[in-house]
C-alpha cells in the first residue's frame, strides 16, 4: 500500500475516492449523491431573476458576512444569520451574487485579490488580504430560493421524507426518495411528474 501525500492525497479526499491502494488517476468517482429532502427544489427557476421573484420562486437578499476568525489574513467571511440558498449563475448569470465592502465600492469579480463566492454555504473567500483595498465588513446581493422543496411536497403527519438520492441511469438520473410512515398508517401513495412547469399525477394509489 502507498502512502499518498500532498496533493494527490488532498486529491483522493475531497473527490471521495474509495482507497489508497490505487493511483489518483486509476480511481473510479462514485456518482450516486445522497440529497436532504428540504434540498431538493421542485420549482422550476427561470433565466432571469426578475421572473423568479413575480413567479415567488426567488427572493432577492441582502447578506453581511462576519470575518472568519480561523482564516489568516481576513480571507475568510461567513454569514452569521441562516440564509435561505442562494441560486448560483449556472440558473443564469444574472444570479450571479454582487459582493460590496462598509463604503458601498463594489467588489469586481476579476479583482487581484481573487474573490470566490460558495453559494450553498454562503461564504466568501479571498486568495489575498481584502482589507488591504477595501473597508471591511462585506455584504453580497443575490437571489435566494424561496420556492417549494421536496419536503414541502411530501410533509405529512403520517409521512416523512428522510431524503432522496440520485442514481445514474443510462441517458441521465433517478431520483429515489425514501420516507417514515410514522404512524403506519399510508398504504398508498399518488406519484406526480414535474411537466412544462405543472406537476401531473403520473400514478395513482401506488403501494407503499
Amino acid at each position: 500500500m502507498r502512502a499518498w501525500k500532498g496533493k494527490e492525497y488532498l486529491y483522493k479526499i475531497f473527490s471521495r475516492l474509495s482507497t489508497f491502494e490505487k493511483n489518483p488517476f486509476e480511481e473510479l468517482q462514485s456518482r450516486t449523491e445522497f440529497v436532504h429532502a428540504s434540498n431538493v427544489w421542485l420549482d422550476p427557476i427561470p433565466n432571469h431573476p426578475d421572473a423568479a421573484v413575480r413567479l415567488g420562486v426567488a427572493a432577492c437578499v441582502d447578506v453581511e458576512l462576519k470575518k472568519d476568525e480561523s482564516v489568516d489574513n481576513n480571507r475568510g467571511w461567513k454569514s452569521e444569520t441562516i440564509v435561505p440558498p442562494l441560486i448560483p449563475p449556472s440558473f443564469g448569470k444574472g444570479y450571479a451574487v454582487s459582493i460590496f465592502d462598509a463604503k458601498g465600492r463594489k467588489v469586481p469579480d476579476g479583482h487581484k485579490t481573487k474573490p470566490t463566492f460558495y453559494y450553498e454555504s454562503c461564504y466568501l473567500v479571498f486568495e489575498e488580504d481584502p482589507t488591504k483595498y477595501f473597508e471591511p465588513p462585506f455584504r453580497v446581493f443575490g437571489y435566494a430560493y424561496v420556492g417549494r422543496t421536496l419536503g414541502d411536497f411530501t410533509g405529512s403527519p403520517q409521512l416523512y421524507p428522510l431524503g432522496a438520492v440520485l442514481i445514474p441511469q443510462e441517458g441521465g438520473y433517478v431520483l429515489e426518495v425514501s420516507f417514515v410512515d410514522v404512524a403506519d398508517e399510508v398504504a398508498y401513495v399518488d406519484v406526480y411528474a414535474l411537466e412544462d412547469g405543472q406537476w401531473k399525477k403520473v400514478i395513482s394509489d401506488l403501494p407503499v
